[in-house]
């Protein structure tokens, strides 16, 4: 009688514990993104974490299959497999930021890019400013993402990026590799 009680009590801790590990995940998830109010005229240091409710079509740019334009060392690569040849390209990343006077080149390329990535590596690069005020082309930006390599702040990227189009939201992460 009492192994059953017991077994039973660990099969209920085992249980709250494997959910409580999962909750952790799901929410550890959502820690990272913050978004930048760039265009504001307010500026504020506080960072707004991204939620995943006011932000879910962001997420679905972000991490589904879709058309993309890669961007390294000033060449430009279609991601994907050959379906993609026909279909307009929703996302622009740059794996490197030297590579930004591809924009001014490819005009009607990125007519339909929703996402723009940029990628930066390490803190030098953040001295390659990206201005996007100029820049046409452009027409259905939704979202800029910039992924930092290394720990960066607010203050940093709103310095590295410029744009005048108030309906642009910015997000960034810090994703340090181990």
């Amino acid at each position: 009688m009492i192994n059953k009680s017991k077994s039973a009590l660990y099969q209920c801790i085992f249980s709250i514990s494997t959910f409580l590990l999962c909750i952790s995940q799901l929410i550890a998830q959502e820690n990272g993104f913050y978004e930048i109010e760039i265009n504001s005229p307010i500026s504020t240091e506080s960072l707004n974490k991204a939620t995943k409710s006011d932000n879910s079509e962001f997420y679905d740019l972000t991490y589904k299959l879709l058309p993309t334009v890669y961007v390294e060392n000033n060449n430009i690569n279609l991601g994907g497999n050959s379906g993609y040849d026909n279909l307009p390209i929703t996302k622009l990343t740059f794996h490197d930021t030297k590579s930004f006077n591809i924009l001014n080149q490819a005009k009607s390329e990125f007519n339909n890019v929703e996402l723009m990535t940029i990628k930066v590596l390490t803190a030098n690069d953040l001295s390659n400013r990206i201005d996007l005020t100029d820049v046409r082309g452009l027409n259905q930006l939704k979202y800029i993402y910039i992924e930092c390599y290394f720990e960066c702040a607010e203050s940093q990227i709103k310095a590295f990026i410029t744009l005048d189009n108030p309906d642009v939201r910015f997000f960034y992460k810090v994703n340090k590799p181990s």
